[in-house]
C-alpha cells in the first residue's frame, strides 16, 4: 500500500500501542560458539531466549567493519548510501573517531522520534555527538576520556553517567578470564590489564543501561562493543592449553550472558532482539598473522552474525531464511506501524506476529533532519588508541595526507561491488591504485572488478602492467584463472586452480570455484569433493552450499537438493538460481502454488533470469509467441553433420558460415557456425526461430535461455564414437587399444547432459540413433524426427543426404 508523500508527524501522542522493543547489539557475537556454550550449559540466560524465541544466523554486509554495519542496522542502507565509511574522519586538528555527522540520512531513532515514540539510544557506533530525540540519547564517546559535553541528551544524564562510573574491575571478575593468575599477576600482565580496562568500560555501559531501563520507553537501542574487542585479544589463544589467555573468549561470553540476565529481568513485557553485526573466527579459524593492510582485523570476521528474538510479539518457533542486517530497520518500522522507505533494500522477514499490511513512502531522508547537539572538539584519544592497538587503524597513516579519503573510498568501492555497481567501484580503483602508498588491496579489487565486468582488453592491459610479484600473488592468480574460465578456457583454468591449491593457497573460495569449474566440466565426483573441502574449512560458506545443492539437483538427488538448498537459503536469501531450482522441483512434483511462489521470488531478485521467465510463462499457460529454434547436438563424430545435411535437404534454413570447410573426415561438410565456440563468453547467436544450428553437447548449457529450442541429440555407440574421434586425431584406433576410461567418461557425460536437458522448461529434445538413421530402412527414425519437428522429413531428403559409406568405424 503506497501512501504517497507524507506530512511531518506532529501529533503530541504516540501512534502506537505495541509492547516495548529492546534491541541489544553484541559486536562480533559468533553463532557457532554460542551454540557450543549453550549446549554445555554455560550460557543459561541466552539458552532461555533460544528455547522460547526465534533464532537464526543473520547475514552481514561488505565491508565487515563495525561502524559501517551498525549504521546500516539503524538506517536500513548500505555504507555507500548512508555515508559512514570508516573508523576515523579528518578534522582541522587531525584524525578523530568517526562521528554520526557523516551519516547522510535519518536513523531509526530519528524516525521513531518523529512519530512521537519514546526512544533510548546507548553507545551506538557511531553516535557522537548526541542527538535530540523523543527520549534519551547517550553517545559512544560518553564512555571514553572525552568530556561529556554534547554526548548526552537530556543534559541531566551527564551527572548520572559520572556517578555510575565503576572503579577498576574486581579481582573476582578477572579470575574468570585468568583462572591461573594470582592478584599480582593480574595487576602486571599487559593482556590482563587490557581486559580489565575493556571490562571497566563495559560495566559502565551496563550500569547506565540498567538505569535507562528504569524509565519507560517504546524502543531501546543498546550497543556493547566489548565482546568483539575481547575476542580480538583472545582468539589466537582460544583452546591453547598452555596459554594463560586461553579462557578469555569463553569468559567474555559468560560475562555477557550474566549481563543479559539482568537486562531481561528489567525488560518485562518487552520484545528483545539480540543482534551481532558479524561472526568471528576462533581457534584454528583465526589467522596466525594478519597482513599489513588497513582494517586487517576484519579478516577475522565471519559473514554471519547472531540473531535471537523473544517476547510477546515475536513469531517464535519458525525458521527464518536469509535474514540480513538490512532487514532489521524496515522490520522495526513495520512493527511500530510506520511506513517503510522504498529506498531501503531490506525486506520484512516475519520476525514479528504483526498482521497489518506494510505501507511505503519513497524515502524518509527528505522528511527528517537529525538534531545534533553542539559539541566541543572531542579528545577521543582513548578510542583512537583502542582502534590503533586492535589494528583497525594506524594512527601514523591516519595523519598522512589523503589517507582517510583513500580509506573511505576503498570501503565505498567494496560496498558498491557487493551490489553489482562494478563500474563506479572500478572508477575508484583506477583513481587510487596508482597513487596509494599501499596499493595491494586496490590491485586485487581492480582485478576482481575487471573479471566481473568481463573486460577482455582492459584485463590484458591491466595484466601487462603488473609487476611479476603481483602476477604471482595468489589472490591475483585466483582472479586470473577465474577470468580464464570465464573466457571459455575451462581446461587451463582447472589446471591453474589445481596448481594454486598445490602451492598451498588455502581458501574456501578457491575450493568452491574449483568445484563449480569441475561441475561445469561434468566431473561431478571431483566437484563434490571440492565443495566438501570448502565446507570443511568454512561450514557456512554459502557458495559451497549452493554448489552442493545444484550438484544434487543435477543428479536428480532431490532429497539432497532440499537439504543443501535449505542450508544455503537459511544463511543467504538472495540466491535467485536456487529459488528457480525450487520452482522447477515443485512444478515437477505438481505443487504449482509453491512453484509460482518460488519462481516469483527468483524473478523479484533477478528480473532477467531467462529460465525463470520461461518457467513462469509455461506455468501460466501463455501461448508460445515464437517458433522454436532447432539445435542438432551430440558428441563430435556422432552424426551431427549428417543430420544438418538431412535437414538442409528437407528445406530448413541452416545457420552456417562455412568457416570450417569439408575435409577427408567429413567430405560433405560440417555445417557449422564458428561463433558457437564462443558461447561460454556470451557471444550473441543469430536468430534461431525455425532455423537449424549445430551445437556440440558440452556447449548446450551455454545457449541463451530466452528462447525455446527443439534439440536433436545424435547418438552413436560409445565404442564407435571413441574410435572415430581417435582416428580423427591421428591416434591408433582399434579395439585392441580401446581407451575404456574415455568411454566411461563419455557415458557419464551423456547421462549428465541428458538429465540436464530433461530439467529445462524451455527445451524439448529427442534422441536419434545415427546407425539406425544410416540403415537401409530408416523409416521409423524419419517418422520419429518428423513427429518431433512437426513437419515431414521424407525419404527423398534422406537419399540425398545419406552416404552409408561414410559410416565408418562400425562395431558389429
Amino acid at each position: 500500500m503506497y501512501l504517497g508523500p507524507v506530512k511531518r508527524m506532529s501529533s503530541k501522542t504516540k501512534n502506537n500501542s505495541s509492547n516495548p522493543l529492546l534491541i541489544l547489539g553484541w559486536d562480533g557475537a559468533e553463532w557457532s560458539h554460542i551454540e557450543r556454550l549453550c549446549k554445555e550449559g554455560q550460557l543459561p540466560q541466552l539458552s532461555q531466549m533460544l528455547n522460547f524465541g526465534l533464532q537464526c544466523p543473520i547475514s552481514s554486509l561488505q565491508p565487515m567493519l563495525s561502524p559501517l554495519l551498525w549504521t546500516s542496522v539503524v538506517t536500513g542502507k548500505r555504507a555507500h548510501d548512508h555515508g559512514v565509511l570508516g573508523f576515523v574522519e579528518q578534522s582541522l586538528e587531525g584524525p578523530k573517531a568517526i562521528s554520526s555527522l557523516q551519516r547522510k540520512g535519518p536513523a531509526l531513532w530519528n524516525i521513531l522520534s518523529e512519530a512521537k515514540l519514546k526512544t533510548q539510544v546507548l553507545n551506538w557506533w557511531p553516535s557522537n555527538p548526541a542527538e535530540e530525540i523523543e527520549g534519551t540519547f547517550i553517545s559512544n564517546l560518553a564512555f571514553t576520556s572525552a568530556p561529556l559535553k554534547g554526548q548526552c541528551s537530556p543534559k541531566e544524564w551527564e551527572k548520572t553517567i559520572e556517578a555510575l562510573e565503576p572503579e577498576n574491575s574486581s579481582t573476582a571478575i578477572l579470575k574468570g578470564f585468568f583462572p591461573d593468575y594470582n592478584p599480582t599477576q593480574l595487576q602486571q600482565d599487559p593482556i590482563a590489564l587490557k581486559v580489565a580496562a575493556l571490562l571497566r568500560r563495559a560495566q559502565h555501559q551496563f550500569k547506565v543501561a540498567l538505569q535507562l531501563m528504569e524509565e519507560s520507553a517504546d524502543c531501546r537501542l543498546f550497543y556493547f562493543e566489548a565482546l568483539d574487542q575481547l575476542q580480538h585479544l583472545g582468539a589466537a589463544y582460544h583452546r591453547m592449553p598452555a596459554s594463560p589467555y586461553q579462557h578469555i573468549v569463553d569468559a567474555a561470553y559468560k560475562w555477557h550472558d550474566a549481563m543479559l540476565g539482568s537486562l531481561l529481568f528489567k525488560a518485562q513485557n518487552h520484545n528483545v532482539l539480540l543482534v551481532s553485526d558479524h561472526g568471528f573466527k576462533l581457534g584454528l579459524e583465526a589467522a596466525s598473522a594478519l597482513p599489513d593492510i588497513p582494517g586487517a582485523p576484519a579478516l577475522d570476521h565471519k559473514p554471519f552474525g547472531l540473531f535471537v528474538a523473544a517476547g510477546p510479539d515475536i513469531a517464535a518457533g519458525q525458521s527464518l531464511f536469509g535474514l540480513s542486517l538490512l532487514d532489521l530497520c524496515p522490520s522495526i518500522l513495520h512493527y511500530f506501524k510506520l511506513p517503510l522507505g522504498e529506498d531501503m533494500p531490506g525486506q520484512l522477514r516475519g520476525i514479528f506476529k504483526a498482521e497489518h499490511r506494510a505501507s511505503f513512502i519513497p524515502s524518509w531522508d527528505p522528511l527528517i533532519d537529525a538534531a545534533f547537539l553542539s559539541a566541543e572538539r572531542q579528545m577521543d584519544t582513548e578510542l583512537l588508541n583502542d582502534l590503533d592497538e586492535l589494528g583497525y587503524v594506524d594512527l601514523r597513516d591516519a595523519h598522512a595526507l589523503g589517507f582517510i579519503e583513500e580509506e573511505h573510498s576503498y570501503n565505498k568501492a567494496i560496498s558498491l561491488k557487493e551490489v553489482g555497481q562494478h563500474e563506479e567501484a572500478l572508477g575508484l580503483c583506477q583513481k587510487f591504485s596508482g597513487q596509494s602508498p599501499k596499493p595491494y588491496r586496490w590491485v586485487v579489487l581492480q582485478a576482481r572488478l575487471l573479471m566481473l565486468l568481463n573486460r577482455k582488453e582492459a584485463w590484458d592491459s591491466f595484466w601487462q602492467v603488473l609487476k611479476l610479484d603481483q602476477q604471482s600473488d595468489p589472490h591475483i592468480r585466483f582472479t586470473a584463472l577465474l577470468f580464464r574460465i570465464q573466457q571459455g578456457d575451462l581446461e587451463e583454468g582447472l589446471r591453474q586452480m589445481q596448481d594454486l591449491e598445490s602451492d598451498g593457497f588455502e581458501s574456501p573460495a578457491l575450493k568452491t570455484e574449483l568445484g563449480h569449474a569441475l561441475f561445469i566440466a561434468g566431473n561431478f565426483k571431483a566437484a563434490k569433493r571440492a565443495f566438501e573441502r570448502a565446507l570443511k574449512m568454512s561450514p557456512n560458506y554459502t557458495a559451497a552450499l549452493n554448489g552442493m545443492a545444484q550438484l544434487a539437483y543435477s543428479e536428480a538427488d532431490y532429497s539432497g537438493f532440499q537439504t543443501w538448498a535449505n542450508r544455503a537459503l537459511q544463511l543467504k536469501m538472495h540466491q535467485p538460481h536456487l529459488h528457480f531450482l525450487w520452482a522447477s522441483y515443485y512444478r515437477e512434483k505438481g505443487q504449482l502454488a509453491e512453484a509460482r511462489k518460488a519462481v516469483d521470488l527468483c524473478l523479484k531478485m533477478a528480473p532477467l533470469h531467462q529460465k525463470a521467465r520461461a518457467l513462469k510463462n509455461d506455468m501460466e499457460g501463455m501461448p508460445q509467441k515464437t517458433e522454436s529454434g532447432i539445435i542438432v547436438s551430440g558428441f563430435p563424430r556422432s552424426g551431427t553433420s549428417f543430420m544438418m545435411r538431412l535437414l538442409a535437404e528437407a528445406g530448413l534454413p541452416i545457420i552456417s558460415d562455412n568457416e570450417r570447410v569439408a575435409d577427408n573426415h567429413n567430405p560433405l561438410g560440417y555445417y557449422e557456425w564458428e561463433g558457437v565456440k564462443s558461447l561460454p563468453q556470451g557471444v550473441i547467436i543469430p536468430e534461431t526461430r525455425g532455423k537449424v544450428l549445430k551445437v556440440i553437447a558440452p556447449l548446450l548449457s551455454y545457449l541463451p535461455a530466452d528462447r525455446r529450442y527443439k534439440i536433436i541429440w545424435m547418438d552413436r555407440p560409445i565404442m564407435e564414437l571413441v574410435l572415430s574421434q581417435s582416428k580423427m586425431r591421428g591416434e591408433e584406433a582399434s579395439l585392441s587399444h580401446f581407451p575404456f576410461e574415455k568411454g566411461q567418461q563419455l557415458e557419464a557425460e551423456k547421462k549428465r547432459l541428458q538429465q540436464w536437458l530433461s530439467q529445462q522448461v524451455h527445451i524439448e529434445w529427442v534422441e536419434l540413433s545415427y546407425p539406425e538413421m544410416m540403415a537401409e530402412d530408416p523409416g521409423e527414425s524419419l517418422a520419429q524426427l518428423s513427429r518431433f519437428l512437426g513437419r515431414e522429413i521424407g525419404r527423398n531428403a534422406w537419399e540425398k543426404a545419406a552416404q552409408p559409406e561414410l559410416h565408418r568405424n562400425k562395431i558389429g
